[in-house]
């Protein structure tokens, strides 16, 4: 029998027969995980595995590969900071998505890890909707479609990129654009440095759309379908609460 201990991010849940449920984890030490779980009475009254909870996880199974069991304890919801705010909500679900759906099974992912924690983190301040793009995209650069923002790929300037190139992902500055702008994709400022916000709901959105370009490229078909119904519902509430 192999066990484990780990934190972990509750992705989603699904039931499974009468009394029990599969549970999806974005762990700490051991990547994406499925697992079974039993319904109790306690575990649903405390709801331990509604989609952003931190819990600890115990995993058992005969082998690496089985499902396996999970037992799980509750360290922190993130129900009540999302409760009110659609927007909010829309967010939460757009990153459990994304992580069930990109990340493959049993590979640890320590950086796409802290990024969803931090992201959990904003959710209690006004900075989370550019939180989650940053997310994103480190989502992307761990899945091998890392943008290069650094410098202009034509002139190898570091002064202002303006434009990503849609079949590199890196950046161009608004001197070299030129005639080809209308065909290159915004680049955000608050993409190049943490420490910016987005200047209104335009600037957020094009962070969005920048990364979805490239999840196009990196996602199942039906996968992606969902995560762009997902984000458009979310454009939406973020235009109207911005």
């Amino acid at each position: 029998m192999i066990e484990w201990n780990d934190e972990a991010i509750v992705l989603g849940h699904r039931s499974f027969g009468e009394n029990k449920r599969i549970v999806s984890l974005l762990t700490k030490d051991h990547g994406r995980v499925s697992g079974m779980m039993r319904q109790t009475k306690a575990s649903n009254l405390r709801g331990v595995d509604q989609i952003g909870n931190k819990v600890q996880a115990i995993w058992k199974g005969r082998l690496d590969e089985h499902l396996g069991f999970l037992s799980l304890d509750l360290v922190e919801s993130f129900t009540g900071r999302v409760l009110g705010s659609s927007s909010k909500l829309l967010t939460l679900s757009s990153a459990t998505f994304l992580a069930h759906s990109v990340l493959p099974e049993r590979h640890p992912y320590p950086l796409v890890y802290e990024a969803f924690n931090q992201f959990l983190a904003s959710l209690k301040g006004p900075r989370w909707a550019e939180t989650y793009v940053h997310f994103e995209h480190k989502v992307l650069e761990e899945m091998g479609f890392g943008l290069k923002l650094e410098a202009c790929c034509v002139s190898g300037t570091l002064e202002n990129l303006a434009y990503v190139s849609p079949k590199t992902g890196r950046a161009v500055s608004q001197a070299a654009a030129g005639p080809y702008e209308a065909k290159l994709l915004k680049l955000p400022a608050f993409l190049l440095n943490p420490a910016l916000r987005p200047e209104n709901f335009l600037d957020l959105s094009h962070g969005l759309q920048l990364m979805a370009h490239f999840f196009k490229h990196a996602m199942a078909e039906g996968a992606y379908k969902k995560l762009m119904s997902v984000r458009a519902q979310l454009l939406k509430a973020l235009e109207r609460g911005f």
